[in-house]
């Protein structure tokens, strides 16, 4: 039912059926309280739903990457295409950037999403570097990167902030929007 309530308003009498052993429930009365939540914007991370990275991103030092996916934020057909980093098999950071192989740089050049997993595996992570508008994660072997209007590739909206676009989970866990 997408019906808005209004406070005061009659609710007739509505039937729900529960599929534990054929349950039903009748309901019915007057509406007290509405409470309406907020729509959530299909590439950024609520606060309250993940772990945002913490701002001086020293605890991504000498963190081991072990395995990379371009397939966060999906079901598994279609979906975002964020990219995740598992860290030592304990976390995973995920990049909130739809489409991010499209996007991002490895030693200045486009990636191959198949073969950029060849470069990072069991690789750690040496530097970070991170503004509104721009990231540097440096390896042991090269560099991945991210920088607004880089030969007009992309353009991050105004209120885009790569920093609020990285956050950590557990290695097991599927980012989903």
């Amino acid at each position: 039912m997408n019906k808005q309530w209004q406070i005061g308003e009659e609710v007739p009498e509505v039937t729900i059926t529960i599929d534990i052993k054929g349950s039903r429930i009748k309901i019915s009365g007057q509406v007290i309280e509405v409470e309406q939540t907020p729509k959530k914007s299909a590439i950024k991370f609520s606060k309250n739903d993940y772990q945002f990275i913490p701002s001086d991103y020293k605890s991504l030092i000498d963190r081991t990457v072990t395995y990379v996916s371009f397939n966060e934020g999906s079901y598994g057909t279609g979906g975002p295409g964020f990219m995740g980093l598992t860290l030592e098999n304990t976390q995973k950071l995920v990049l909130g950037l739809w489409g991010a192989d499209r996007y991002l740089r490895w030693n200045g050049q486009p990636i191959d999403k198949r073969r950029f997993w060849t470069l990072i595996k069991d690789r750690k992570i040496v530097d970070f570097d991170i503004s509104k508008k721009m990231f540097q994660m440096q390896f042991e072997n090269g560099t991945l990167s991210f920088q607004d209007f880089v030969d007009d590739y992309f353009a991050l909206s105004e209120s885009d902030d790569l920093r609020n676009a990285f956050i950590l989970v557990p290695y097991r866990y599927r980012v989903m929007i």
